[in-house]
């Protein structure tokens, strides 16, 4: 019987590296983000039918993905959904036109009544990297690549305070998935750290054999990074950042994961 998972989250938390190393695995066929491109009213609808195998009405470049790596032999099919931590809110975070769009909300009443999905919630902990991710990644467009040599970004002071706060908020409305559904929490700089250690977590989570795991991942070797430093070589405003940010208790999301 062909089970389901998601690995949900926001931007630029490692997601694409997770689905990569999930489709190591024989007995797992991981979608990228099916739904990125799909107007707001169809989201739910191609998710639910991608999960029982159809794929007809993903963009052709997903299907194309979803032919290589999905056949009826497989135990376990997911894909990832992530949603936007957008500044663009007044009020609150839950009042983003973005988050609207992306159907957070209608996401997660579908989800608590689906108990069989075993959802993965990723987060990234350390805030200032984050946020260098997530801009650079918007500045240079260098997706999967590394960032360009000497290349810094300056960050808007109030819209990251604000992005953090609606990371934080969202990361916190996917948690309450604990009462519903299976659910595991992945860290980013775990994955950093090893992805096999990580692969490992996830594949005990779904009961998967772990033995089955190609020996380039054995290895455990580290995720390879966009980027050759820290934040501090690719923000210009990086110490008016980080002293905001302390005075508002946003560097860190939660320590464990550091």
């Amino acid at each position: 019987m062909l089970k389901n998972f998601l690995i949900l989250g926001t931007q630029r938390t490692g997601s694409n590296a997770l689905v990569h190393l999930l489709n190591y695995h024989p007995d797992i066929a991981c979608g990228a983000e099916w739904t990125r491109r799909i107007p707001w009213h169809r989201k739910l609808r191609v998710t639910e039918q991608g999960l029982a195998g159809v794929f007809t009405e993903l963009e052709p470049r997903r299907r194309a993905e979803m032919s290589r790596v999905y056949h009826e032999h497989k135990r376990w099919l997911g894909c990832k959904i992530l949603f936007r931590a957008s500044d663009k809110w007044v009020g609150h975070p839950r009042l983003s036109p973005a988050l609207w769009f992306d159907r957070l909300e209608a996401y997660l009443r579908w989800i608590a009544q689906r108990p069989d999905i075993h959802i993965i919630h990723l987060t990234r902990s350390h805030a200032m990297e984050w946020l260098k991710s997530k801009y650079m990644a918007e500045v240079t467009v260098y997706m999967g690549r590394q960032y360009p040599d000497g290349m810094k970004v300056t960050i808007p002071v109030h819209q990251a305070v604000k992005r953090l706060y609606a990371k934080n908020w969202l990361d916190a409305r996917l948690e309450t998935l604990t009462k519903s559904n299976p659910y595991q929490h992945i860290f980013y700089e775990d994955l950093l750290k090893s992805n096999y250690d990580v692969t490992l977590s996830v594949l005990h989570f779904l009961g998967c054999d772990t033995t089955k795991l190609p020996q380039n991942i054995k290895n455990g070797q580290p995720v390879k990074r966009q980027s050759k430093g820290d934040a501090t070589n690719y923000i210009s405003n990086y110490e008016q950042l980080i002293q905001e940010l302390k005075k508002r208790s946003l560097l860190c999301s939660d320590q464990e994961g550091l």
